[in-house]
């Protein structure tokens, strides 16, 4: 194993007093060797155990630390080891100190043999094909620490602190598929998945170059693995620091994070990449850095735990509450929800009602022909958030920025246009109120879909049969993932169905708002004055095959005539309004098309009908033109109705039971 001293063996006759004598006696004396003790071999894969963490601590104080005020022994508050007050602490007091040239960072990879072997190849790359094709910082730190722990062991500067360091963790990429299945119809599940194949082709790609550019500054290959890469990477993503010491204030970084925009090694920060005065690109910058020790204190929310690193040349830990001898010593990862927690930590918090959950809601409208528009004046607006993502909690159910980006995704062409010339502020003002009911509608629509994912979630074939166990069952059994998943899943759930109440209750409130202008589809049903009417068109009408948008557009003529539509509903020929002669007559090409099954059935039962429909063809057309103007359309709304079914059992929670409500709104 390298970095292990070879043992001391005696010379063919075993003879070593002889050896010592001559030392002593001087001239023609051979020194002999001072003798070691023999070092065990390095078990890599085994967890740290107590003798790792004193000889972390030793490492530490030996290099000029200050640890007088902590120790490191079992957590109770987690599944390893943390960080214990040796004394009471006051408010205000350093905990602990660690120089700066125990931080391993970016700085140590890339000055290291392989860090410049990697640099040297990236120089290589021609520049159109860099940004995609470089190996990024952070996967050379990565590959950095599986370099220093499995190839050099003991004889890399920071084994004692890699030797302290978990070998598995309860991250989801850790976990085995029928693990993962608990998971299923999350968010979280979708994530993990893509994460993994993200670093899977990282770690290829990074592989194939050491093996084809610089195998012989890696050494043994063999220790060049995926689960050794992923190990690697997820004790930075799990437990990283600010690398720029520099740039550090007292307790927090001033130093933006921007995400990554290309190369082997995508993820979570990373610098934009831009070209330097000579044209070639620098090494990219991660900021990450791995501090020991202090990234050993367990999470606590809230926590009040400050760094300060201007001051003799490493960082000072500094704590803001008091604590006692043998108490745990925290730290705040900061504030985050159970879905990123547990994907870069491995647990969950247990806290009801966590202000810092969320439930992310991913808007896509690819397929909308109006895309451009929406998406220039979304973006203008600042209404659109990174990846489209909107981030519901229990405190802010469902963002005020997420109804207004709705409202301009809903928006027909009618609409976009209004919203287009500033009249309305989507943030505070609804747009129509058929764009209001849509928005509500589509938002109860998205919520009860994710809900009936997370809640009807089930293991695949292969994961069952591979050990598979229901998620509430491990975690009854003690299983410290299944647990995590469990309240993850739980977290989830509730701000989904408080959510989609809320929805339900605004879409209701949208429903009455316009109540005096939407004709339901169940008002037409009921209409008696306009089926006596209509009668005469009943049987043409099932023979050509009629649907509720032919029947719907008879109505309106209908009520129209009878008086009995919104007074400012001005229905009239709008032809003379379009102005351009070519884009009326392809217009009347597709009206002639739609309206021609109506004219032959109207025409069809003509001696039979009354003066109600005497000259009616000139009423339909100016109505099919109206209702194409105003863009008006059939809805398909849902109903949280309170009522209880005719069987008598109670709507399901949240309005999820809901009743289908079809009609139009009939705009001013």
């Amino acid at each position: 194993m390298a970095g292990q001293p070879r043992p001391i063996s005696a010379d063919h006759d075993g003879n070593m007093e002889r050896h010592r004598q001559q030392s002593q006696h001087g001239a023609g004396a051979v020194d002999r060797p001072e003798k070691r003790a023999r070092l065990e071999p390095i078990d890599h894969d085994a967890e740290p155990v107590e003798a790792d963490y004193r000889r972390l601590e030793k490492w530490i104080l030996d290099n000029g630390g200050n640890l007088e005020n902590i120790c490191l022994r079992k957590s109770e508050t987690s599944e390893g080891f943390g960080v214990f007050a040796k004394t009471n602490i006051p408010a205000g007091a350093d905990v602990a100190f660690v120089p700066s040239h125990l931080i391993l960072s970016e700085t140590d990879a890339l000055a290291s043999d392989l860090g410049r072997a990697l640099l040297a190849h990236n120089a290589t790359i021609p520049l159109d094909e860099y940004p995609a094709q470089h190996v990024c910082t952070k996967t050379i730190l990565w590959l950095f620490i599986v370099h220093e722990f499995f190839n050099k062991g003991r004889a890399s500067k920071w084994f004692p602190y890699l030797r302290a360091l978990p070998r598995s963790y309860d991250t989801p990429l850790f976990w085995p598929e029928h693990e993962r299945a608990w998971l299923r119809g999350t968010n979280l599940h979708f994530v993990v998945t893509e994460k993994e194949a993200e670093l899977q082709a990282d770690f290829a790609a990074a592989k194939a170059m050491i093996l084809d550019r610089v195998p012989q500054v890696w050494g043994d290959v063999s220790t060049l693995t995926f689960a050794n890469f992923l190990w690697a990477r997820t004790s930075c993503s799990s437990r990283a620091f600010p690398s720029d010491l520099r740039v550090v204030e007292q307790g927090r970084t001033n130093e933006s994070k921007d995400d990554d925009v290309a190369g082997i090694g995508r993820d979570g920060v990373h610098a934009v990449m831009q070209p330097g005065p000579d044209g070639k690109y620098p090494p990219c910058k991660c900021f990450l850095a791995l501090w020991p020790l202090f990234d050993m204190l367990n999470h606590r929310r809230g926590q009040s735990m400050m760094w300060d690193a201007t001051r003799d040349n490493g960082i000072w830990f500094t704590t803001g509450v008091s604590m006692t001898k043998g108490e745990e010593v925290f730290n705040s990862y900061g504030p985050k929800g159970n879905d990123e927690l547990l994907l870069s930590y491995g647990f969950c918090l247990d806290i009801p009602n966590n202000p810092d959950d969320y439930v992310p809601i991913k808007i896509n409208f690819a397929q909308d022909p109006l895309r451009d528009r929406k998406e220039s004046f979304l973006t203008h607006c600042n209404l659109l958030p990174f990846k489209s993502l909107f981030l519901l909690r229990h405190a802010d159910l469902i963002p005020a920025t997420l109804v207004a980006c709705m409202r301009v995704l809903v928006a027909n062409a009618t609409e976009l246009a209004f919203i287009e010339t500033g009249a309305v502020d989507v943030l505070t003002t609804h747009v129509s109120h058929r764009n209001e009911m849509t928005v509500w509608d589509t938002l109860v629509s998205l919520l009860s879909h994710k809900y009936a994912a997370l809640e009807s979630s089930s293991p695949d074939d292969d994961e069952a049969d591979s050990g598979y166990v229901p998620v509430e069952v491990a975690a009854a059994q003690g299983q410290f993932r299944a647990r995590m998943a469990l309240i993850y899943r739980s977290g989830q759930a509730h701000i989904l169905v408080a959510a989609l109440a809320n929805a339900a209750q605004q879409l209701g409130a949208a429903i009455e708002a316009a109540s005096d202008r939407f004709v339901r589809s169940a008002d037409i049903a009921d209409a008696v004055e306009f089926w006596d009417a209509a009668a005469p068109l009943i049987e043409n009408a099932a023979e050509a095959e009629w649907g509720p948008d032919e029947w719907l557009l008879v109505y309106l003529v209908w009520a129209q005539r009878a008086g009995k539509l919104p007074s400012d509903v001005a229905v009239g020929s709008s032809a003379a309004k379009r102005g351009d002669v070519e884009d009326g007559e392809d217009e009347d090409e597709d009206e002639d098309e739609a309206l021609t099954p109506i004219f032959a059935v109207l025409a069809a039962a003509e001696p039979n009908m009354g003066s109600m429909w005497k000259g009616v063809e000139a009423d339909v057309r100016a109505m099919f033109e109206w209702m194409q103007d105003h863009s008006v359309t059939l809805l398909n709304v849902q109903t949280a109705a309170a009522e209880d079914d005719d069987d008598g059992q109670d709507e399901e929670e949240g309005g999820m039971g809901a009743d289908l409500l079809m009609g139009v709104v009939l705009e001013q």
